[in-house]
């Protein structure tokens, strides 16, 4: 019981980094460039978020397939095992984190130094956090699903922890501004303090965790080629109708965050008099819209725990999380028709907090489906492919990222989004920034409709049934038990 409370314990605390970097890359560090980085010229922080992220993202998703590749390929042979690579990945996140949202004045005030600057340590980023094999991880250490879902869960509470105090980073920039030069110095040093403490911890945990070598079910000897993940790819259903749903439900997420902050910022903190954004109600707003955003998505990582445990397949909890995602994007949409978030903020945080209650649902089976993939490429090949369909699963997430950054860099082009960040003062036409908000609104209840009802028929034809499951994981605990005895 030690061991295991000690293997929880362990897998929880070795998220930490992980979960910060995540929250931090994949929704803010778009608002951060825009509205804190003084870049000037032509190429300005707007016209970097929108055309030059999208396009990383696309160039970091390229080697994601390979690099899963040589994470089973080291497993495979024993050289190397999957906790190895993710403590590689704490440490690449955790610099690559520091140095991104602490650029030096001299070279954020230059595009010429500021874009090869954002583009190394953002690809630095994305290239540490595929070797964040946490999923592959899970699924060597236990076959039975009671306890992954308990590996799942656990990393997910404790890394609201360290994500929770992000809630208070514009607080702490109004406050400090003077003392440390500017709002963009003041974030920075925050999220430098704590992601040093969630490097520590994250390092700390990963020690903690007694990690078993990957089963290895083919009787005669072989090497593992490359060409045995695209094997394992032919031979794998599950996974396909899993990533291509998948695709579709990781849209919802980061579309929704990405525009509240926009949405929040000037709908509801911006004096059109004055025409600039009054700091004490943007760090105040900030602080509810980050509770609503982490407090609702960890209750429905929770609730779907509960869903899961109860259905043996995993499918079927994805499913509830996406007819509830849809259901709150309608009621949205009819709010936003008739104007009923122009003013009313307790409404949109009402609204979009259900929302993310239903997107926090998939948490947990979409983590289990993931697993019940690799397992079934195991059973099928006799070979560990789990970093690979991990990163599969990456390479389809980045491909999402970068088209929602693609989107949303475009509404901010169209609309003519330009701030003098020294004075947070908006500086473009008054009438497109209303505009552009309206249809941030639109855009906020329509995505998880469409997108949505997209994914449910997806999941719909999920091919694994409970009775070829149950035959494969206990064929699986067999050949464990034999390899290992």
């Amino acid at each position: 019981m030690k061991k295991e409370t000690k293997k929880v314990w362990g897998i929880s605390l070795m998220s930490l980094t992980h979960a910060l970097g995540q929250a931090l890359f994949s929704t803010f560090l778009v608002f951060f460039i825009t509205d804190y980085v003084n870049i000037e010229g032509q190429m300005s922080s707007t016209m970097v978020a929108a055309m030059i992220l999208p396009v990383l993202k696309l160039v970091d998703a390229a080697n994601d397939p390979l690099q899963g590749w040589v994470m089973d390929r080291m497993v495979f042979s024993r050289k190397k095992s999957y906790k190895f690579f993710c403590t590689i990945s704490i440490l690449l996140e955790a610099f690559s984190v520091v140095m991104m949202f602490c650029i030096p004045d001299n070279v954020s005030k230059n595009a010429k130094f500021a874009i090869p600057y954002i583009i190394v340590f953002y690809l630095l980023f994305d290239f540490g956090s595929s070797f964040y094999a946490d999923g592959a991880l899970r699924q060597v250490i236990s076959t039975d699903k009671n306890q992954r879902i308990k590996y799942v869960v656990f990393p997910r509470v404790v890394g609201f922890i360290i994500i929770l105090p992000l809630v208070f980073v514009f607080r702490f920039a109004s406050a400090n501004e003077k003392v440390l030069y500017s709002d963009s110095h003041a974030i920075g040093i925050y999220i430098t303090i704590l992601m040093l403490i969630a490097m520590g911890l994250s390092l700390g945990g990963t020690s903690m965790v007694d990690e078993e070598w990957a089963l290895q079910q083919s009787r005669r000897k072989s090497g593992f080629h490359i060409l045995d993940v695209f094997r394992m790819l032919k031979k794998n259903p599950p996974l396909f109708v899993f990533m291509l749903g998948n695709f579709f439900v990781g849209f919802i997420y980061i579309m929704l965050i990405t525009i509240s902050n926009y949405f929040v910022k000037w709908n509801y903190c911006f004096d059109a008099k004055l025409g600039i954004v009054l700091e004490e109600k943007f760090a105040h707003f900030s602080m509810i819209l980050g509770i609503v955003e982490y407090l609702p998505f960890l209750f429905g990582t929770i609730v779907g725990a509960v869903i899961c445990k109860r259905e043996k397949n995993p499918a079927k909890g994805m499913n509830i999380s996406i007819l509830i995602t849809a259901f709150m994007g309608v009621v949205m949409l009819m709010l936003q028709i008739f104007q009923q978030f122009s003013y009313n903020s307790d409404l949109y945080f009402a609204m979009l907090a259900f929302l993310l209650f239903g997107c926090g649902l998939s948490f947990v089976p979409g983590s289990l489906l993931s697993m019940e993939c690799m397992d079934y490429a195991l059973w099928k090949t006799g070979k560990p492919t789990n970093a690979s369909i991990q990163n599969f699963s990456g390479f389809l997430t980045k491909l999402q990222t970068s088209g929602c950054a693609a989107f949303f860099g475009a509404f901010l082009i169209i609309f003519g989004y330009q701030i003098r960040i020294d004075a947070d003062t908006y500086i473009g036409e008054k009438e497109a920034l209303e505009a552009m908000l309206q249809w941030f609104g639109y855009v906020s209840a329509v995505i998880p409709v469409v997108v949505g009802l997209i994914a449910y028929v997806i999941f719909r034809k999920y091919p694994l049934k409970n009775e070829e499951r149950t035959k494969m994981i206990a064929d699986l605990q067999k050949r464990r038990e034999r390899e290992n005895g």
